[in-house]
């Protein structure tokens, strides 16, 4: 509602009089809202305030006493109306329309808080203008009037006068987290020296809060994907004429699960979450997504997680784009870009877009499996493991662990990898250093090296057990994520067979294509 009236040059900002009072009570109704007093009972024979069901039922009369002019030259919530117009004559026309209406249907004004051809204003704690939307001042300076909170009451408030603003707020949930942080049981509202030069900073920010734009019909709007270890942000822009402008800011405080998501699952959240709360943006624009992240492999590469692919159907339904970062066009986008924290530190990389891949298997009386970490070129890490069903040596395991993450790589299009091992047997078999003489083991090394062909750049490395902690843990003990758990019930050899043949082209080509890469048929129809 607030971006459809972004664009017109002359506004009335119109108050109705006594609000829910101006609907009258059906007759035989009037005594079911009676109430006692001491000296008699009485009741309404208009519609009191403080009734659950009275804003939506005021909203509703609203709704249809103006249905021939909401959206084209009026917008209208609960009491608050707004007449808009390009031009002065547009206006008085408009304006006698709406006056009529009212008159019709005996509903009157409060001429005390009613503005007539201005050319910005406030409606719904905004200030609308031709061209932009700002904050409401009056909120900006009860925050940067505000003393230093000492009580959990007054830290609540802070919180409360914060959300009320957040759409302008660049990275709020970074920005407010050691506020919400005082509220949390252990410190009970404790205000330390890190709230302290949080808030010194928040209100040194809205002393210049970003000024956001309405889109127009049909444009296509850029999404800024931004993350870190407390909170996960986005920043919705507009390109008109080159230039990025903002749409909205929202962000969202990581709970304790998620905090512990690998950092593509956190953006994959920041995603789901932010076409949650924008979804009239969503549903009318096409979405390009900036990020320098393999969010489009990772989308559609169910072998991720049961999640991703859960969120990845239910965004389905949108128009969604994802291409490249390059350059920051926008002022504003320089303070949002977040850099990427990792718990794990990313390993030596040598080409841009060089994958790493640190495997383990593990074979005792307790439990079987192999563990899989994949890292890639910008060290964001995905996690997964391997259950073994069948009786296996420890270098039958390693192999498997082995031939798991190169098929784990493979589904998501990788093309660039190096792999780490600590079976000194494994990497000197695959390098051709060692003899096979195992016919079992021959088995496997037929199958790596079938898919290891598939890349365009491989390099399998041996390294100590001490460096491939992650990869062995989910080895020994599995992921806690059954999603990201296979399961293997016998050898890969017995059940994957890997075909050299050229297979003729398929009208499945063009969907794989679109999966895999993005890309399109130049036949807008096909698409």
């Amino acid at each position: 509602m607030i971006d459809r009236t972004v664009g017109y040059r002359v506004m009335s900002f119109l108050d109705a009089f006594s609000g829910y009072h101006q609907i009258w009570m059906a007759k035989e109704d009037e005594e079911k809202i009676a109430f006692i007093t001491d000296y008699d009972t009485y009741y309404y024979k208009v519609m009191p305030f403080g009734h659950k069901n009275a804003g939506a039922t005021y909203q509703r009369m609203i709704d249809a006493v103006f249905k021939n002019q909401r959206g084209r030259n009026l917008e209208a919530y609960i009491d608050d109306i707004l007449v808009k117009s390009k031009t002065l004559t547009e206006h008085l026309g408009d304006l006698r329309e709406t006056l009529d209406t009212l008159r019709r249907y005996n509903l009157k004004l409060n001429p005390a808080k009613c503005t007539f051809g201005a050319v910005s204003g406030k409606f719904l704690e905004y200030l609308v203008s031709v061209r932009e939307i700002e904050a409401n001042p009056n909120k900006i300076s009860a925050i940067q009037s505000m003393p230093s909170p000492k009580t959990a009451k007054e830290i609540q408030k802070l919180a409360g006068r914060i959300n009320s603003l957040g759409k302008f707020i660049s990275k709020a949930g970074d920005r407010c987290s050691s506020f919400f942080r005082c509220l949390c049981n252990n410190k009970k509202g404790q205000w330390d020296g890190e709230c302290e030069a949080a808030f010194i900073k928040l209100k040194k920010y809205l002393t210049s809060a970003p000024v956001l734009v309405a889109p127009k019909e049909g444009s296509i709007l850029s999404l800024y994907l931004g993350v870190s270890n407390t909170a996960v942000s986005v920043v919705l822009l507009d390109n008109e004429k080159e230039v990025q402008h903002p749409i909205f800011y929202t962000s969202h405080i990581l709970l304790d699960t998620e905090s512990r998501y690998p950092t593509l699952e956190k953006l994959a959240l920041a995603f789901l979450m932010t076409a949650r709360k924008l979804r009239p943006y969503f549903k009318s624009h096409t979405i390009q997504v900036v990020t320098d992240q393999p969010l489009l492999k990772i989308w559609h590469t169910p072998k991720v997680s049961g999640r991703l692919l859960k969120w990845s159907v239910k965004l389905g339904e949108y128009d969604i784009r994802f291409i490249p970062r390059t350059t920051i066009k926008a002022q504003a986008l320089a303070d949002f870009i977040a850099k990427f924290s990792m718990t794990e530190p990313p390993p030596t990389k040598t080409l841009a877009d060089l994958w790493s891949l640190h495997v383990d298997g593990a074979s005792g009386s307790q439990s079987q499996g192999a563990g899989i970490l994949l890292t890639s070129p910008m060290g964001a890490t995905l996690h997964q493991a391997v259950t073994l069903q069948f009786k296996a040596t420890n270098n039958q395991a390693e192999y498997e662990a082995l031939i798991a993450g190169l098929n784990f790589a493979l589904s998501m299009a990788i093309k660039r990898i190096q792999v780490f091992s600590d079976s000194l047997l494994v990497v000197n078999q695959v390098n051709q250093t060692f003899e096979t003489k195992d016919e079992v083991l021959k088995k496997y090394l037929k199958l790596a090296r079938s898919l290891i062909s598939l890349f365009e750049n491989f390099s399998l490395t041996h390294i100590p057990r001490e460096e491939s902690q992650v990869a062995d843990r989910l080895a020994k003990e599995g992921h806690p994520d059954l999603h990201r758990t296979q399961v293997f019930e016998r050898p890969s050899f017995e059940c994957t067979e890997v075909s050299s043949e050229k297979q003729p082209p398929c009208r499945m080509d063009e969907i794989l294509n679109y999966l895999k890469s993005g890309t399109q048929p130049n036949n807008r129809r096909e698409t």
